[in-house]
């Protein structure tokens, strides 16, 4: 219990410096649940002996805290951090101009803390009372699509038959003139599985000023 009280959690690494204590965590020792795991880490068969010999519980220590508070702070000053810092970009398709085509584009390794992954760390930590913790780039966000995904030259084909549609523009039923592919391929959006389709909000954004 005592060791709760005095809790200090210290965050560095990666020009990155975190600090809490018990009191803005809101700590509370789980001391049934030390009493279970120290009970059951004893040698129930030398308890003649081991009754008389010094125990050290301290690595069975379990506590719990104001997951919402945390979450708070520590994603406060993740957001603080990132601020300035490159984000980590998932390989998408760009279109390119001279060849008159889509191409893909490669992930960007940044280095903005993953605050999510973070987060979920120290919550284990906090829970088994680590007092420190040292940030590595395992702890930077990383892409999850890749240039060299097998899907891409699927996208890029089915993205190129949006782009190489003829679309009349018309004003007042006058005709307007034909917008041309590089327009159209502004228009392209990815979703999750890397099927493209029409992003219909930047359509009515292109059209709306034309329309007046």
């Amino acid at each position: 219990r005592q060791k709760a009280f005095n809790y200090k959690l210290n965050i560095t690494g990666l020009d990155f410096e975190f600090n809490l204590d018990a009191n803005q965590a809101g700590i509370v020792v789980d001391q049934n649940k030390i009493a279970q795991d120290a009970s059951a880490s004893q040698n129930n068969w030398a308890w003649p002996i081991e009754i008389f010999m010094t125990h050290d519980i301290s690595d069975l220590v379990s506590a719990t805290y104001d997951q919402e508070e945390l979450n708070n702070l520590l994603g406060a000053a993740v957001d603080a951090y990132n601020t300035d810092r490159l984000p980590t970009q998932n390989a998408t398709i760009t279109w390119n101009d001279e060849e008159n085509t889509f191409e893909v584009k490669k992930e960007v390794y940044g280095d903005q803390i993953d605050k999510e992954r973070l987060v979920q760390r120290i919550d284990e930590g906090i829970r088994s009372m680590i007092s420190d913790y040292e940030l590595t780039e395992e702890d930077l966000a990383q892409p999850t699509i890749f240039s060299d995904d097998e899907r891409f030259p699927a996208t890029i084909e089915a993205a190129n038959k949006i782009a190489a549609a003829e679309v009349t523009l018309t004003m007042s039923g006058v005709d307007a003139g034909t917008i041309d592919s590089k327009t159209i391929a502004s228009w392209v959006k990815l979703d999750k599985d890397l099927q493209p389709s029409l992003n219909n909000d930047a359509v009515v954004n292109w059209a709306g000023p034309k329309g007046e």
